[in-house]
């Protein structure tokens, strides 16, 4: 028991000790005073009211402040002693290393008579705890971060906390017990954030895995680039959970693996389904704005068909020369182009006869009124008034009559401009225009000429 006792809490074991200077030694001992010493001193006036809230944790912290205190003085006085010399110095003191007979100043030896004077059930709890805390500390050293070994861990130290409850507040191990059982708590605490860590990466991993997989099916099946990109957005957004689990963790190899091989994958898929799933959009897409364009056209919605067909073609020219829709497409392109310039050419003659339209008003309702007229696709016609054919009737009596070459020249030059406004509107609307008299009998006839 004693032997147990003494290797478990002998802090030489941990704490090696090292030869120094003796000016290094002072720098140390100066450094530890003026740490400990400033908090030490403001505490003291409050340690009566410490001493009744927290009895038992304030008898902890005298402890250990004793201890504290134990060694500042221990290395200030071996410095003295040692003037001139090397001192060996570590956790439980120092000693001069040419005065090998003075006996360093061990602080366990008391903690070692505490144990002593303890009841065996006593003693027998805290081996019992150590036992439990040397297994975990084993764990922890060849520790691979699986769940497996932080669970054995994790039961380890509560094994070793529960003996420490059972020590009773008169025990002179108490002080110790509750140390333990503070440190133990904490090794708890980071365990149980490393759990939560484990088991949040291996959850990601499990979750992300399983999207991939998905996604990476319906990347095969899709058949629009909507759903092309919604399964290759579901797919990168599984492959930065990967990148985000943790390095400590256990599965941080296997997801960094499967990250390099999924990413490839995507590569490979977006190469190969991309050009696929566009050129079947795009061909679907010609289809239905055809459909579009032949619709309009009976309706006799010039406008809107024009604007299909060449929406159609734009889509059929989208399509690759090596996709299997290729052929399909080439098929249908002279087709849809013919469609689209006897569209365009229609829209070209209704605006020639809006224009045509809009000559003719400014003829026929002049401050002569001179004519009517209608436009058809087979035709312009135009009745000349009866009041306007009598004007011209009169006109040419009067410079017969009067035998007046300049009113005679005045006539032919009217009527010379008349005939030839009719032969250019002619030529505008790209339609044979009759000119009628006023009680129907046709006068004239112009054809379009290019």
């Amino acid at each position: 028991m004693t032997q147990l006792a003494t290797d478990r809490f002998n802090p030489k074991a941990l704490f090696p000790q090292t030869t120094v200077t003796e000016q290094t030694a002072w720098q140390v001992y100066l450094f530890k005073l003026g740490q400990v010493w400033p908090p030490l001193f403001w505490a003291w006036p409050v340690y009566r009211y410490w001493n009744r809230l927290w009895r038992s944790e304030q008898r902890l912290q005298f402890w250990q402040n004793r201890r504290l205190i134990t060694l500042i003085a221990a290395n200030g006085l071996l410095l003295i002693a040692g003037i001139g010399g090397g001192l060996t110095c570590g956790y439980t003191g120092c000693e001069v290393a040419q005065l090998p007979t003075l006996q360093t100043v061990n602080i366990d030896e008391d903690l070692q008579k505490l144990f002593a004077q303890a009841s065996p059930t006593e003693q027998a709890l805290i081996q019992q705890s150590q036992q439990a805390a040397v297994q975990a500390a084993q764990l922890a050293q060849n520790a691979d971060g699986t769940q497996t070994n932080w669970l054995q861990r994790q039961d380890l130290l509560q094994q070793a906390i529960a003996p420490l409850l059972e020590i009773p507040a008169n025990s002179p191990l108490y002080g110790f017990a509750q140390e333990q059982k503070y440190v133990y708590q904490q090794q708890l605490t980071t365990i149980a954030i490393n759990l939560d860590q484990e088991q949040t990466a291996q959850n990601t991993l499990t979750q992300a895995i399983a999207i991939i997989e998905r996604s990476k099916s319906a990347s095969q099946e899709v058949k629009t680039p909507e759903a092309l990109k919604t399964a290759l957005d579901q797919w990168q957004g599984a492959l930065s959970q990967l990148q985000q689990i943790p390095r400590q963790t256990s599965v941080y190899g296997i997801a960094q693996q499967r990250l390099q091989i999924s990413q490839t994958e995507l590569q490979i898929v977006k190469a190969n389904q991309t050009p696929l799933i566009q050129a079947d959009y795009d061909y679907r897409s010609a289809l239905k704005f055809a459909q579009t364009a032949e619709t309009a056209m009976k309706q006799s919605q010039w406008e809107t068909s024009v604007t299909a067909w060449q929406q159609a073609i734009a889509a059929l020219e989208k399509i690759p020369a090596n996709s299997n829709l290729a052929r399909q497409a080439q098929y249908l392109a002279p087709h849809y182009r013919n469609a689209l310039q006897q569209g365009q050419q229609y829209l070209e003659r209704v605006a020639q006869q809006k224009q045509v339209q809009g000559n003719l008003q400014k003829l026929c309702q002049s401050s002569e009124n001179p004519c009517q007229f209608k436009i058809s696709n087979q035709g312009i016609e135009i009745k000349l008034s009866q009041g306007y054919l009598q004007d011209l009737w009169d006109a040419a009596l009067e410079a017969q009559v009067e035998d007046d070459p300049t009113k005679r020249a005045k006539l032919l030059n009217h009527l010379a401009r008349l005939e030839e406004s009719f032969q250019r509107l002619s030529n505008q609307g790209g339609l044979p225009l009759k000119v009628f008299h006023a009680q129907g009998n046709l006068l004239a006839t112009y054809q379009p000429q290019n």
